[in-house]
């Protein structure tokens, strides 16, 4: 039943409310219906359209509300990556049809995921997770595990429905989950594990782990620029090698080892440089270390997601995906760095004026930066903080460098640090550059802001001297 509440004041829509505590807007001309708003107790809120197309609050908004498919209901979560849509809702409350562009009920549903075995953890953190899929109708993609709500394994392969991973964990409680994708990794069905691990803490003090950190910053786009000179960017290189510098500074009190590689020629600034250096590391870091991922480039949406331009990438819609870095490649490297504590940091310009590609090469279809970021750390769990909202340029010159590095190294630097401990990490280095970046743009007469998500427990980066 529902009960009308008032109209729009160009008396287009009807508000009326329902005995499930949603609201709902309705078109008055053709009677359809745009969008449900829904407010939860703990202060999230969601806006689903017809379709099935959503825009949350937060990671708990989408843990929520329930879809029910069938005889199986799945958290809405499981349908994010292609229907996390901000953009289209608010086209929906504009009066757009959305039908074109998919309905959640025509997804094919992801695997039923089953605990088999799963070991106590030895006394090195061993742990050994034994699973068994049951095809839901759309066969078997990725499955990712998850430790305390961050990815430490994606495994790509495989049709068979039966899968073993071998864990390493570290000191302390770890709460499991496994994630199972359909095989064309729109949708996601996830299951916790029946009990909590506990892995026992080593003989005599606790020895901290290493940090290591991939930054990477790319001014020259050789196949990009001779027919489009406003691709070159003046500050990317000089903000990776101001972002490396402050953290061997700064993190060194925190960690046993910083290990930096810093990548800014044009040589190794390409595709198959980063993807490498990215794969070494997954080889390397152990649960007990942590991760620190810096990008400063470009980034376009191409074919309806978002892409980090690397320096051999071509401006076209039809190849740069695969020449360059895009949201799905990067997930899968990032979920493979067996850690739950990494930080990412995107200092990427939004593109669309220069680099011009194919007309489709900055679809209004798809994500656009900033939802493609929260889709990438919601997805994994990662912390994550990125430059610049969807419509604006990450601002470059400040000093010599982009206003967004120059945020995080002043806070980096000890702006951001707990007044109790010195320490900085990843919520508060968030909050400093959320308030200090837009107070910036404006000395320079522009407008910027970051966004960010925080998923799971803050990240420990330095240490104020």
């Amino acid at each position: 039943m529902l009960f009308p509440v008032g109209f729009s004041p160009d008396s287009r829509r009807l508000i009326a409310g329902g005995l499930d505590g949603a609201v709902r807007i309705w078109d008055l001309a053709s009677r359809r219906k745009l969008a449900s708003l829904i407010a939860f107790d703990d202060g999230s809120s969601i806006a689903v359209t017809p379709e099935g197309f959503f825009n949350s609050s937060s990671v708990q908004a989408e843990e929520n509300l329930n879809v029910s498919i069938g005889d199986r209901a799945f958290g809405i979560a499981s349908f994010r990556v292609d229907f996390y849509k901000p953009g289209l809702v608010q086209r929906s409350l504009l009066g757009e049809s959305l039908a074109a562009y998919g309905d959640i009920g025509s997804v094919k549903l992801s695997p039923a995921i089953d605990f088999v075995t799963l070991s106590p953890a030895t006394s090195d953190g061993h742990v050994n997770l034994k699973i068994r899929l049951t095809d839901g109708g759309g066969g078997f993609g990725p499955v990712r595990v998850f430790d305390n709500n961050t990815v430490i394994l994606q495994d790509d392969g495989g049709s068979s429905p039966t899968r073993e991973y071998a864990l390493v964990v570290q000191a302390g409680p770890h709460a499991l989950r496994v994630a199972a994708a359909n095989s064309t990794e729109n949708m996601w069905s996830a299951r916790d594990a029946p009990s909590e691990i506990v892995a026992p803490r080593p003989d005599g003090p606790a020895t901290p782990g290493k940090l290591y950190a991939l930054i990477a910053g790319v001014n020259r786009f050789p196949n990009i620029e001779p027919s489009q000179p406003r691709a070159r960017l003046s500050n990317a290189v000089a903000d990776a090698r101001l972002f490396a510098k402050t953290l061997v500074d700064r993190a060194g009190d925190l960690f046993a080892k910083v290990d930096v590689t810093l990548l800014t020629d044009t040589d190794q600034t390409d595709r198959a440089h980063i993807v490498a250096a990215l794969q070494r590391l997954q080889k390397v870091i152990g649960p007990e270390d942590t991760f620190v991922f810096y990008a400063a480039t470009h980034g376009v949406l191409a074919g309806g997601d978002y892409v980090l331009v690397t320096s051999n990438a071509r401006p076209y819609e039809a190849t740069i995906r695969n020449e360059a870095i895009d949201r799905r490649l990067l997930t899968m490297l990032l979920a493979n760095i067996k850690t739950t504590r990494k930080a990412i940091f995107l200092d990427t310009c939004y593109s669309g004026a220069a680099i011009q590609g194919d007309p489709d090469l900055f679809s209004t279809r798809g994500l656009n930066s900033e939802e493609a970021g929260q889709v990438l750390s919601r997805q994994i769990g990662l912390n994550m903080l990125m430059a610049a909202s969807s419509e604006e340029e990450a601002n470059e010159g400040y000093q010599g460098h982009g206003l967004f590095t120059y945020a995080v190294v002043e806070g980096l630097g000890g702006e951001a640090a707990e007044k109790v401990t010195g320490i900085v990490n990843t919520s508060g280095l968030s909050r400093f550059v959320e308030s200090q970046l837009p107070m910036l743009a404006r000395t320079q007469g522009k407008t910027q802001h970051a966004t960010h998500e925080d998923i799971g427990n803050p990240v420990a980066l330095a240490k104020a001297q």
